[in-house]
């Protein structure tokens, strides 16, 4: 699909394959960047897609340290969306079901969801969509408190729910 000048961006995080990254480029968004950690779906992805950038390093952390608005022609809050399904390991159902398992953002397995936030706090995107086992959270960063909530304890909820 062609993009124009004025489509929305997308930074797709936990790219994959690209499934999430075709479906925004059909409803006509402009994938700015792809961050994925996985050799083969990078691979994929590149051989599959020349018009997107999968971005180095792979690791979210190491992407989320240094990646910056001005890096992909931006400021912040010009990025649209910031998508990704990061690993739910350490907060999935499963591991509520069971006491040992239970370690939430202690968990090293969550360094990627928090650098993930780390990059909504750094572009300011309009939306932020996390994709969690069978729930889609999609929210508009206006309605953020993203610094304080990244900062203290790694949660994003709209200004004012408790």
């Amino acid at each position: 699909m062609e993009v124009t000048a004025g489509a929305p961006k997308a930074l797709s995080a936990f790219s994959g394959l690209g499934g999430l990254d075709l479906g925004l480029e059909a409803a006509g968004f402009e994938i700015l960047g792809c961050i994925e950690q996985d050799a083969v779906a990078r691979r994929s992805l590149k051989r599959n897609r020349d018009g997107w950038t999968v971005l180095d390093p792979p690791a979210i952390e190491q992407v989320a340290q240094a990646l910056t608005p001005t890096d992909l022609q931006l400021e912040p809050r010009d990025l649209t969306l910031l998508c990704g399904a990061p690993p739910c390991q350490p907060y999935s159902k499963a591991a509520m079901w069971n006491d040992q398992a239970w370690s939430g953002f202690a968990d090293e397995r969550a360094k990627p969801l928090l650098s993930f936030l780390r990059l909504a706090e750094t572009f300011l995107p309009r939306v932020v969509q996390i994709e969690h086992e069978d729930v889609v959270v999609m929210v508009l960063v206006d309605d953020l408190d993203v610094s304080s909530h990244v900062a203290t304890q790694a949660a994003v909820r709209p200004k004012g729910w408790d």
